[in-house]
């Protein structure tokens, strides 16, 4: 019997890890299952994208469709954590001692450059890099604690970072996810709502504090909550939902 079970469902796979006897993968929808051990099967590591952070060597790495390679010039990023990008566009990034960092190529990482962030001194724990639907670059500054309302920065022309208020936000805040066109959705303890225009709104969605935001590829709202999944689909805030029901006595 497996000590601990984690299921992954990315393009093209469903993944198993299943510890310790190793990866189960499947490419037809489940009905048959390949076995391998050691690294982290293709089908999950392609799914993360071009640029990725390789773990253990705190580096930026390409995937070339069959190896992960560290790329020959490396950002200079202290606490360098998260790396994301959108063709040729790559954004680095981290924090050290409370404080935020990045760096950005638009050559596919072959030159970098560090780009300033605007701080006020409020801690940054960890700091992610996001890309929305529309391409654009955010950078999502959590708290130590992982609950207070994060620090927002939007990337815009060059290399400059521009900070995102959100006036009257809640304290907390549960789940970040960049929506395109400059709006961002967070789901806070008592519901959810959007920041635009340097506010946050409530929002009317048929979402609870308890579901955690992402966004699919194709902007579609992904929203998962205990015993469902509440899907999205349109463009900004306009959406029409869809809830998707967990039996959890189905056998």
């Amino acid at each position: 019997m497996a000590v601990s079970q984690q299921l992954y469902a990315v393009p093209g796979a469903l993944v198993l890890l299943a510890e310790p006897y190793g990866w189960y993968t499947s490419t037809d929808g489940g009905v048959t299952f390949a076995h391998t051990t050691g690294g982290e099967p293709v089908a999950l590591v392609a799914a993360r994208g071009r640029f990725q952070l390789a773990e253990g060597l705190g580096a930026v790495a390409e995937w070339d469709g069959a190896t992960l390679r560290p790329l020959p010039a490396q950002p200079a990023v202290p606490g360098l954590n998260t790396v994301g990008g959108s063709g040729d566009l790559v954004v680095a990034a981290g924090a050290r001692d409370g404080r935020p960092f990045a760096a950005v190529s638009r050559d596919g990482g072959r030159h970098w450059v560090s780009t300033p962030l605007s701080w006020r001194g409020d801690e940054v724990g960890v700091l992610r890099v996001v890309i929305a639907p529309d391409g654009g670059a955010w950078l999502v500054g959590e708290r130590p604690d992982r609950t207070g309302f994060p620090a927002l920065w939007r990337l815009v022309g060059g290399p400059e970072w521009a900070p995102v208020g959100a006036v009257g936000h809640p304290a907390q805040a549960r789940s970040v996810a960049p929506l395109g066109a400059e709006l961002v959705a967070v789901t806070v303890p008592d519901g959810v709502g959007v920041v635009a225009g340097g506010r946050y709104y409530r929002v009317d969605w048929p979402l609870t504090g308890e579901h955690y935001l992402t966004v699919l590829d194709d902007g579609t709202i992904a929203a998962r909550g205990p015993d469902d999944v509440v899907l999205g689909t349109g463009w900004t805030a306009n959406r029409r939902w869809v809830r998707v029901v967990l039996d959890k006595q189905a056998s």
